[in-house]
């Protein structure tokens, strides 16, 4: 049992190795990384890192091939992991409302058993979450109080009691839950809840493949396969397009026809600031010709636009803004329902727009990283290589502190078996500890105001300086990473990683990127990108003494692939 307000692990033999069809593996969250469970041997667990970096290995702590140890209390978090292994899966047969409610209630007697003749536990409600995606599938038992979280090791039975049951509720056409939560009461009671559409929170999220697999067995339309699954499973995707009229009618040598109604007053204004910061998917060389007149040279832009649902042609501002003529009428009820706010969109979306204009078949939607998904939950690795870095640019040589051991005298960061501890003081979370660290170093941050003359400024067709907030000095440490869009003439890169959106450059940069390694320590003026339209801002930005070419000519920076 844990202490109030922790998180722990009962004391039980995790299940895993082999069986006829399947394996299974338990998984365990320590130190702020993902370890394999093996056998319970009191008062500890044996535990195998699955990490591989050796100096991330020195810090943790970890023994040769990875090989730790933990106390059930000392772990925050336990799932296991079952992978089909059968040449063939059982066909999806579907269950009549009884064998459903019956294999539920089977469900639920192996639950209670196991909650009720464990000892050393008053907890009320057994929790269970279990996602599956064909042959791959996560379980997890907790149950939770006000003062306590704890996990417990699975049955071996129970995954594939959910996994015929996930079968049993295929739909043709509609496919089958991804995710269920199973939560039991001790009196015998319990609710489900079945998930078929939202991406399941994985710990390790299943491959490419598995997506792909996963349509194979539980087919679905179109319409019940979402963006996020599109995008895994490599497929275009499956939006439809709306397309604005830009008048009534209209033929060749006749004038065109327009009957809609005039915009209110003021709203003309919200209008084309929607329809001009939208995001072109086709542009043309040479202008068009004014349908209203025809006899003047032409002057009409040549490209299409859109919002990721309607696609329009660029005269549609064009006329508005040149005769008052409003815009299809759907189309203008679509741009107020969304208050005249225009979001980013996706390339890959603005690339199918494009492709439904030539008639060419759409994209994969897995071509293209999506630009806007935050990131996971950092590792430990993560957050410590992030601290270096930070260190490294505020010219902290690696000698000023200690990662991994404690020494007297040199502020550190080291893990104690059940907390990180910087200094004495203890943290349950590394992001806490490594963000008290870097403040303890850095006890004299720069204060007053930015300097208006930088050492170090935007080449020339750069963002200014005034494109980025909160600027300081730093020093890039060799080895860091950083990402250019656009060509090697300039000197502004970002943060390795980065999404395109939050950069706030023009859109045509988005098509040349590059990565760079510094060989050598740079100083470089460093700030975060504000936004700009549609685009959200938010990247680190870093512009450099020289121009890339520059760097990469005097060997400072080398090419990655």
């Amino acid at each position: 049992m844990t202490r109030q307000g922790e998180q722990g692990v009962r004391e039980q033999k995790p299940h895993h190795g082999e069986f006829a069809g399947y394996l299974l593996r338990t998984y365990a969250r320590y130190k702020d990384e993902t370890f394999l469970v093996g056998d319970f041997t009191p008062p500890a667990y044996a535990l195998t890192w699955t990490g591989q970096d050796p100096q991330l290995a020195a810090v943790l702590g970890v023994g040769p091939e990875g090989a730790d140890s933990a106390r059930p209390e000392q772990l925050t978090a336990l799932w296991q992991v079952r992978v089909d292994t059968a040449d063939e899966l059982p066909a999806a047969t579907k269950l009549t409302e009884d064998e459903e409610r019956e294999q539920l209630i089977v469900v639920g007697q192996l639950l209670h058993r196991l909650l009720t003749e464990t000892e050393h536990t008053d907890a009320q409600r057994l929790v269970v979450e279990f996602r599956q995606l064909d042959r791959y599938a996560e379980l997890e038992l907790t149950t939770r109080s006000d003062a306590e979280t704890l996990y417990w090791s699975a049955p071996p039975e129970l995954s594939g009691m959910l996994a015929q049951l996930r079968a049993g509720r295929y739909e043709p056409g509609r496919g089958t839950w991804l995710r269920a939560t199973y939560v039991l009461s001790r009196d015998g009671s319990f609710d489900v809840d079945f998930d078929n559409d939202s991406e399941p929170a994985w710990r390790t999220a299943p491959d490419t493949a598995a997506h792909a697999a996963e349509l194979a067995r539980f087919p679905r339309e179109d319409e019940h396969v979402p963006l996020w699954w599109r995008r895994r499973a490599g497929l275009p995707l499956a939006v439809v397009f709306q397309h604005a009229r830009i008048v009534d009618a209209y033929s060749e040598g006749a004038p065109p026809v327009v009957d809609r109604p005039p915009l209110p007053d003021g709203e003309a204004e919200k209008v084309l600031g929607y329809l001009d910061a939208a995001q072109p998917v086709l542009v043309g060389d040479q202008p068009g010709p004014d349908i209203f007149a025809l006899d003047q040279p032409p002057d009409v832009p040549e490209r299409y636009l859109t919002d990721g649902l309607w696609i329009w042609h660029a005269s549609v501002p064009y006329y508005l803004r040149k005769y008052g003529l409003p815009p299809d009428p759907d189309f203008l009820a679509h741009v107020r329902a969304r208050d005249y706010r225009l979001g980013y969109v996706d390339r890959v979306i603005r690339l199918t727009a494009a492709a439904e204009l030539l008639g060419q078949p759409r994209p994969a939607a897995n071509q293209y990283e999506p630009e806007t998904t935050p990131d996971a939950t950092p590792n430990a690795g993560d957050l410590l290589a992030t601290l270096r870095q930070r260190l490294g640019e505020y010219g902290v040589p690696d000698s000023a502190y200690r990662l991994g051991t404690a020494e007297p005298g040199v502020p550190s960061l080291h893990h104690t078996g059940t907390h990180w501890e910087v200094d004495g003081v203890r943290f349950d979370r590394l992001a806490d500890a490594t963000t008290h660290l870097l403040g303890t170093l850095l006890t004299e941050p720069a204060t007053g105001d930015e300097p208006v003359d930088w050492p170090v400024r935007p080449a020339e067709g750069e963002p200014g300086l005034e494109t980025l907030g909160a600027k300081r000095l730093v020093r890039l440490p060799a080895g860091t990473v950083l990402v250019r869009f656009g060509a090697e003439t300039g000197n502004v890169l970002y943060a390795d990683g980065v999404r395109f959106p939050m950069t706030s450059l023009p859109l045509d940069a988005e098509h040349t990127r590059r990565r760079y390694r510094l060989t050598r320590a740079l100083y470089a003026v460093t700030g975060v990108a504000h936004p700009v339209d549609a685009l959200p801002g938010g990247a680190v930005a870093y512009v450099l003494p020289k121009t890339i070419v520059e760097h990469l000519a005097d060997a400072s920076l080398e090419g990655l692939s």
